[in-house]
């Protein structure tokens, strides 16, 4: 029961479809996929568009960053009435995921600005599974 609520809350709601669908978007826009039916599942899914361990724990970072900020925002709906800005909010899961990208490869040459434009490129270059 816990699980099908978290299913609806961060992944079948109206806003969260909306962000997922701009995050597969802004990962790649060649990329398409059926999104799987549970959030478990979609985590593997998500994990396995590339095949280096590497990538793919960046891949579960950037997945772990969507679902911090839809939380936060519908949090700050709810009980804060502040409507869902959902630009807004896919600029707050580009930076976070740089964020924690950044802080768990310390020296590493992660870039604000290639992370934003091009993750594809900034997580290591390699292709999406398709």
């Amino acid at each position: 029961m816990i699980l099908n609520q978290l299913n609806i809350c961060f992944y079948r709601a109206k806003v969260a479809t909306q962000i997922w669908l701009k995050c597969y978007a802004w990962t790649s826009p060649t990329f398409s996929t059926v999104q799987h039916g549970d959030l478990v599942g979609h985590l593997k899914q998500f994990a396995g568009v590339v095949s280096c361990k590497k990538e793919s724990e960046m891949w579960q970072t950037l997945w772990c960053a969507l679902i911090f900020c839809i939380r936060r925002a519908r949090n700050n709906k709810i009980f804060n009435n502040i409507e869902v800005d959902i630009l807004k909010l896919m600029e707050d899961i580009k930076f976070q995921s740089w964020s924690w990208l950044y802080h768990q490869q310390p020296g590493s040459n992660h870039s604000i600005v290639l992370w934003s434009g091009n993750p594809v490129a900034s997580i290591g270059g390699g292709k999406v599974k398709l």
